[in-house]
C-alpha cells in the first residue's frame, strides 16, 4: 500500500520507500551507521535479518575486520536462501 511513505507526484512514487515501509525487499548498506536488511526472497512479511555497522567513524575503522565478518553473513544468508529455493519442487 502507499501509506506512510510521504507525498509524491502521481506516477513518481519512490519504490525504495515502498519497499522499506512494507519490508519486502533487501536493502544493502555500507559505511558507518548503515543497517543492512535481508529479506528472504518470495516471502511476504517473512523472516528478516539485519546487520548493523558501527555508527562512529573511529569505531568503524578500528573494528573493520569485525564488520567484514558481519558482512559475511550476507553471503551466508543468500547461500541458505538459494539452497531452500533450489530444493523446492
Amino acid at each position: 500500500n502507499l501509506e506512510n511513505i510521504g507525498w509524491a507526484k502521481p506516477g513518481r512514487e519512490c519504490l525504495y520507500n515502498i519497499y522499506i515501509m512494507e519490508e519486502i525487499h533487501t536493502i544493502l548498506s555500507a559505511g558507518a551507521g548503515g543497517s543492512t536488511k535481508l529479506v528472504i526472497p518470495g516471502k511476504r512479511h517473512g523472516k528478516i535479518e539485519r546487520i548493523f555497522n558501527f555508527k562512529y567513524p573511529t569505531e568503524y575503522i578500528d573494528r573493520f575486520e569485525e564488520i567484514l565478518a558481519r558482512k559475511k553473513g550476507v553471503e551466508d544468508f543468500y547461500e541458505r536462501c538459494a539452497a531452500q529455493t533450489l530444493c523446492k519442487p
